[in-house]
């Protein structure tokens, strides 16, 4: 018995540690992207979401309580029957109107003044210069239409963007600009693209890790999973040793993808599934040279 609770506590200290490695490396990106307020409502909702499914997976053919979903998240249950209530439950909050308005103030601010159309060129469809103060095409309309948190003033925000960058004001003559090369993604670089197959990436690997966890599986059943590092590199050897590593995964990227159209088939069924597989690199920043 005792060597399975030191098991267990060990396990748990595992568990914890790399949860807070992918959580803070996510949270450094998200940092100053969406609100602290935002993002703990995204973690209640999909929480309270994947336990209900895990409940009913199971408990086939049981119905799951208010009480059974408190006892598993330490929630009330009040608090519990509010989440299940709210409209973003079971659906993308992304698709959410209200998401935007309070992902942050000065990234709602943004997106307000690139989609709405009272702050938009109607011929093109791209953000107006703004006055700074009155009514209609206004920097003081934009911020009266959003609910910008407490203790935050509409000079605070804008003094945000102007520091990055964001924004260029004419005080002279009393109009904000939008810089729509630092704000809105350039046709020829699909940055929105390359976050969402980043992010599903990292999904994929997570499911990887969490399958081979299981202890029923053997072997042969367990999904590919390896990762290799050194920890004495030079930093001025860094960028060899990438263009070495490039010319191997593009060679391994070749043949995988040969062998995925290979067992690709050309119309779709409805018991199809996903599978493949990720190639990615992985360094730390180098550190800076002190000048002492």
């Amino acid at each position: 018995m005792r060597l399975t609770r030191r098991f267990e506590e060990s396990e748990v200290a595992i568990i914890g540690r790399g949860v807070e490695a992918v959580l803070r490396r996510l949270i450094r990106f998200l940092a100053g992207r969406i609100s602290l307020a935002k993002l703990h409502e995204f973690i209640d909702t999909i929480y309270v979401e994947e336990l209900e499914e895990k409940l009913r997976r199971e408990h086939p053919g049981r119905q799951v309580t208010l009480a059974m979903m408190a006892l598993n998240t330490g929630l009330d249950t009040r608090v519990i029957n509010r989440i299940r209530n709210s409209p973003g439950y079971r659906r993308s909050l992304v698709g959410e109107a209200e998401f935007f308005r309070s992902f942050t103030p000065a990234a709602s601010f943004l997106h307000l003044w690139s989609t709405d159309t009272r702050f938009t060129d109607p011929d093109t469809g791209q953000p107006r210069p703004l006055a700074i103060e009155g009514e209609g095409a206004s920097l003081e309309a934009l911020v009266n239409s959003l609910k910008l948190p407490r203790g935050v003033t509409v000079k605070s925000v804008v003094d945000q963007l102007e520091l990055s960058e964001l924004v260029e004001i004419d005080r002279d003559a009393g109009m904000v600009t939008m810089r729509v090369d630092r704000y809105l993604p350039s046709p020829d670089q699909d940055r929105e693209g390359a976050l969402e197959i980043g992010f599903v990436a990292v999904s994929r690997l997570i499911d990887t890790v969490i399958a081979n966890l299981d202890p029923s599986l053997s072997a042969d059943e367990r999904l590919f999973q390896r990762v290799y590092w050194i920890y004495r590199l030079p930093p001025h050897r860094l960028a060899a040793l990438r263009e070495d590593l490039v010319k191997l995964l593009e060679q391994a990227e070749q043949a995988g993808y040969q062998t995925l159209s290979e067992y690709d088939q050309d119309e779709e069924a409805a018991n199809h599934i996903a599978a493949g597989f990720g190639l990615y690199l992985f360094e730390d920043p180098v550190p800076e040279v002190s000048s002492k």
